[in-house]
């Protein structure tokens, strides 16, 4: 990569990051194209030269946040327990912190966004259904010992982050902050899991 070649992609990765806290801070409904230039440091010419609208620059921040967030959950594939149950745990433990973060509320903005806008939700649903794709392998790679089809984990998959998602949601609107209430909720969707992984290697016996 050439010197220009590399200061395009700092630039381009300023306005990512930029955007992100916009999207976090502000909602998608209050971004605007000309702050997140200025945050990121560049010139408005700069920004619609990388990201002419408004949707290719959220999209584009979104699927940064999730290629980021993939490649953080490879790293931990390697620290988890070796016991199944406790590998689940650990597993939900780390999904809750993207749950509080970024990635999350970032994507909860474009969602709720997309109600209204199909070509936005188009682009929010695409970039979702390939995460669901690298996350889906990521739990099969996570628990090698059972047997079973991608469709199998794909399930668990959903039902997991669905569970992580509305207990998300609660934590904002009651202001909870990991009350009891929550670390409640987190072990019984811990038990949740482990439920789905031993009827997963039931199956598998047969």
């Amino acid at each position: 990569m050439g010197l220009q070649d590399e200061r395009r992609e700092q630039t381009r990765m300023r306005l990512l990051e930029a955007t992100v806290a916009c999207l976090v801070e502000r909602g998608f409904a209050n971004l605007t194209t000309a702050e997140v230039a200025q945050r990121a440091g560049v010139s408005k010419g700069a920004q619609l030269y990388h990201f002419p609208k408004k949707d290719d620059l959220v999209v584009a921040a979104l699927k940064h946040l999730f290629a980021e967030r993939m490649e953080a959950s490879r790293q931990i594939v390697s620290a988890l327990p070796k016991e199944m149950p406790l590998r689940m745990g650990a597993l939900i433990d780390d999904l809750w912190t993207v749950y509080k973060g970024d990635v999350f509320f970032a994507w909860l903005e474009l969602v709720v966004a997309g109600r209204t806008d199909i070509a936005l939700r188009d682009e929010v649903q695409d970039a979702s259904l390939r995460l669901s794709v690298d996350t889906t392998r990521l739990w099969q790679a996570v628990f090698p010992e059972l047997d079973a089809d991608l469709m199998q984990f794909h399930v668990l998959n959903q039902i997991i982050n669905g569970q992580l998602a509305s207990l998300s949601l609660f934590n904002v609107l009651e202001e909870s902050r990991d009350s009891p209430e929550v670390v409640s909720a987190l072990s019984a969707i811990k038990e949740v899991g482990n439920f789905m992984l031993e009827r997963m290697r039931r199956r598998d016996a047969l």
